[in-house]
């Protein structure tokens, strides 16, 4: 029951440092909840929890200019460094929550620097697992989101082909991942997605059937061996 947000530095440490602290919403003392940063260091991300129990948050914390994953409990206590140790320059970039409260999925170039891979970690810590297969150097994945159900998470990566984003989901647990999106023509990808609110399908927006014309598809969410459907009307050239 409690509000939090990212509030200024100032007068705790260095203008423009941003920290993070929650407070109750009927007013009342403020705790802060991120751990001591380095000189220039920030919060620059942060979350809630669905069960408010604990919040998540990106900060060069470790090291300036190296974002890294933690979570603390709203109330206050010691922050949970979530990702494993990265490489010379590796950082997280982008995360979510699953739906029951119990683990965070991430973006980060944490086995090779320069190549973003998918991650899940206990929402208190305590061990990462990689939940695609392994990319080659020059591949990376952009973006991710969880079923609402919390069994499947999709992501999109040009894990088949460099430069091609597709589609592709994997068990949150762990597992073998699904290519989602029907083979793009030359010069085709995927560019954007979305997970139906009762996480069957995936729709998606790209030039898949023909270069340079995106459409809005639909495939299922585990994968077909269907064509997918085009949910868009016809295009004029």
């Amino acid at each position: 029951t409690g509000f939090f947000d990212i509030a200024s530095g100032e007068g705790v440490q260095a203008d423009g440092t941003r920290e993070l602290y929650s407070a109750p919403s009927a007013g009342g003392s403020s705790v802060k909840l991120n751990g001591v940063l380095p000189p220039g260091g920030s919060v620059w991300f942060y979350t809630c929890s669905p069960d408010s129990s604990r919040v998540v948050y990106r900060a060069d914390q470790q090291t300036f200019q190296v974002e890294e994953l933690y979570s603390v409990p709203l109330a206050g206590g010691g922050a949970a460094k979530l990702n494993a140790s990265l490489p010379p320059s590796g950082s997280v970039s982008e995360f979510r929550i699953s739906p029951d409260s119990a683990s965070v999925v991430y973006i980060a170039d944490q086995d090779s620097s320069g190549v973003l891979e998918l991650y899940r970690a206990p929402l208190a810590g305590g061990g990462t697992v990689k939940l695609n297969p392994t990319l080659a150097s020059n591949r990376d994945i952009t973006t991710l989101e969880i079923a609402p159900d919390g069994g499947r998470v999709v992501y999109l990566a040009d894990q088949n082909h460099d430069e091609v984003k597709e589609l592709f989901s994997v068990p949150l647990a762990g597992g073998t991942s699904d290519h989602l999106n029907d083979i793009p023509v030359s010069g085709g990808d995927v560019q954007d997605f979305t997970i139906a609110p009762l996480g069957g399908f995936v729709f998606y927006y790209g030039d898949i059937l023909t270069d340079g014309l995106p459409e809005i598809l639909r495939s299922r969410i585990a994968g077909s061996s269907s064509v997918d459907v085009r949910v868009s009307g016809p295009l004029v050239a």
